[in-house]
């Protein structure tokens, strides 16, 4: 049985599949996040219920300082449109009808597994993301990647509106879009992760 740790994993994305899609991690230790969101809310009063598309980048800036003074760990990965396009012009992959689901859990594995530790068991949290399939789906296809490592996540369903730390993954995501490379001299916690899959993990799940 997996050793179960604290360290819970926050997932939210900006944007729909076949386009540029930013998908967003930040990692929270279970002791601490009821604080960590409670001086979030302290600090931010007007951001109840603000969607990441409706920040000025400024606004980004201020709340990745806020998380980075705090030792929280954030992950951002950009899937472009050719991304996308190269691997549906793959004839396998663009007959499979979880093609869209399959990448997501991919991104999700690629921004998580330079963090977990094997054999172990972790929390994880998401929107949920209709435009990209059934998001218990995709939670199946992270576990089986992850298996390969003995690390099993339990996942639950978040939506922004009502959830507080999805609300800050959906800032991280859209952040994407706005924070550029000139930006992150100042931030020891941010950072940008490129998709790279490996042979092995394709075909475990195509």
């Amino acid at each position: 049985m997996p050793q179960e740790l604290s360290l819970e994993f926050v997932y939210d994305v900006s944007g729909t599949p076949y386009e540029n899609t930013y998908f967003g991690l930040f990692t929270l230790n279970q002791a601490t996040k009821v604080r960590l969101v409670r001086e979030f809310t302290t600090t931010f009063p007007t951001l109840t219920k603000v969607k990441g598309r409706q920040l000025r980048k400024k606004e980004f800036i201020d709340i990745i300082r806020f998380l980075d003074e705090r030792k929280v760990r954030m992950r951002v990965c950009s899937f472009t449109r050719h991304d996308w396009r190269y691997y549906l012009n793959i004839n396998s992959y663009r007959k499979d009808n979880n093609f869209k689901i399959k990448i997501a859990s991919m991104i999700f594995y690629e921004l998580a597994k330079n963090i977990i530790w094997s054999d172990c068991c972790y929390s994880l949290t998401s929107c949920v993301e209709s435009q990209l399939g059934n998001v218990d789906d995709l939670f199946k296809f992270l576990n089986k990647l992850a298996s390969s490592r003995d690390v099993q996540f339990e996942c639950t369903h978040g939506r922004g509106a009502y959830n507080r730390v999805v609300q800050i993954a959906d800032y991280i995501a859209y952040s994407g879009r706005m924070i550029k490379e000139s930006d992150l001299a100042q931030f020891e916690h941010y950072e940008f992760v490129t998709a790279r899959f490996n042979e092995h993990e394709l075909k475990f799940l195509f």
